[in-house]
């Protein structure tokens, strides 16, 4: 399958891959420097973009990142606009297009069909529920441009509250996780 003329990988090869625990225990200590380095950000009300910006600095820095790009903001699937399907009917103000996509967070490989980690943040309390336009970006993410695992995250106003959901690539489709007694 091509999306806009880069190839997508529906089936990741396993070797070298972060498993989904590596993957969530890389985020949960990128998380504790996040709010243990840059704790006033949430004190103060800084902006979503100022935390994620952080967020992604501390897990650049993760050694099973070493080998990935961590990009904020990244509109790009080779050298086209990302765009996904989902999102056609929710255009972002600034896109001159109405159909790019700016995830908030990326652990993947630039200017390559290799797509690990999505992250889609959001400050303020959704009382612990996903924004239904961000879970559609999501879906998207994972199911169209093969991304493997997929995170949503709700700062809620105190560093330590963060509401984590987790999605996977499951053949193909987006399922979400139960990561069970994880912290």
């Amino acid at each position: 399958m091509t999306a806009r003329g880069v190839q997508l990988s529906r089936t990741i090869d396993p070797r070298g891959i972060p498993s989904l625990e590596e993957v969530h225990a890389a985020v949960h200590n990128a998380l504790r420097k996040l709010y243990g380095k840059d704790g006033d950000l949430f004190e103060v009300g800084a902006n979503e973009r100022s935390i994620t910006h952080r967020l992604a600095l501390y897990l650049d820095a993760a050694p099973i990142f070493r080998h990935w790009n961590v990009d904020c903001e990244y509109n790009k699937i080779g050298d086209l606009p990302k765009r996904i399907r989902a999102w056609e009917s929710h255009p972002r103000y600034d896109d001159l297009d109405a159909i790019s996509v700016y995830p908030d967070i990326i652990v993947h490989k630039r200017r390559l069909p290799e797509n690990l980690l999505v992250i889609e943040a959001k400050r303020g309390s959704l009382g612990g529920q996903i924004d239904l336009r961000d879970k559609e970006k999501l879906e998207g993410y994972i199911e169209e441009l093969g991304y493997r695992f997929g995170l949503w995250i709700a700062f809620n106003g105190t560093k330590d509250d963060a509401v984590k959901i987790w999605f996977e690539n499951s053949n193909g489709r987006c399922s979400q996780v139960d990561l069970g007694a994880l912290p």
